[in-house]
């Protein structure tokens, strides 16, 4: 489960950046605890005593700033992503004193719906560099697969077929909407209607097809070229 702490002297705007991180990890299917903090030497405070996975935490605060508050975390957590949102635009050259992850004006809080997407693709690559297995929840079932072995994913009826190099097809009944949502900060693309396929697997991309490590070859409907070419850039990027 992953544990944000969020931080603002306001509580209307702790609100809305509340909703805005459980809305961003409900269509992610993550499990997470927000923990909600109304100055920075609470932030400071518990941040030092519990390890979090991310602070979400506004800079002009009264007593100890948001500033202050995140260096007492990094002299024991120097790693830890931090999300500096704030009404003052001035502060963005000092905030990268501090490494952020990212840094969202509150005049566009909106964008912190993309910079929790890009959380969501550093904590799944993260898991995957360690393991590379990951857990697809249908309904009440959970199934385990290990990303690095699954060339693609295909729809069958109400089935989706799961192609592992190792295991062979697994096959499981959902819709491939499902599994794309779950799949999607993994670097697995969809390519047409029926198939997404793992950007591991990709060997190359011509205007009309993907061809796959094994030289198998599969279509790419014309409305996807793009997204396919931007998904397996992004792949690359993050390796």
């Amino acid at each position: 489960m992953l544990k944000i702490a969020i931080c603002d002297d306001n509580e209307e705007m702790l609100k809305e950046i509340e909703n805005i991180i459980m809305d961003s990890v409900s269509q992610k299917l993550e499990e997470c605890e927000i923990i909600r903090l109304g100055s920075g030497a609470e932030l400071a405070d518990y941040c030092k005593r519990i390890k979090t996975d991310c602070i979400v935490a506004d800079i002009d605060m009264p007593g100890m700033n948001g500033f202050e508050a995140v260096r007492e975390v990094q002299k024991i957590y120097p790693d830890i992503p931090v999300i500096f949102v704030t009404a003052h635009t001035e502060y963005a050259i000092q905030a990268y004193d501090y490494q952020p992850f990212w840094f969202v004006r509150k005049t566009h809080l909106n964008d912190l719906y993309r910079v929790m997407e890009r959380f969501f693709i550093k904590k799944a690559i993260e898991r995957e560099k360690i393991s590379g297995l990951m857990q697809l929840k249908i309904k009440n079932e959970v199934t385990e697969i290990n990303v690095n072995t699954v060339r693609f994913v295909s729809s069958y009826k109400h089935y989706i077929i799961i192609h592992d190099t190792d295991m062979g097809d697994v096959r499981l009944r959902c819709s491939i909407a499902e599994i794309e949502k779950q799949l999607d900060a993994l670097h697995f693309v969809r390519v047409q209607r029926g198939i997404i396929v793992n950007c591991r697997f990709i060997k190359k991309i011509t205007s009309r097809d993907v061809i796959l490590s094994d030289d198998s070859v599969v279509h790419i409907s014309r409305d996807r070229l793009d997204n396919v070419r931007n998904a397996f850039q992004d792949f690359w990027r993050y390796r």
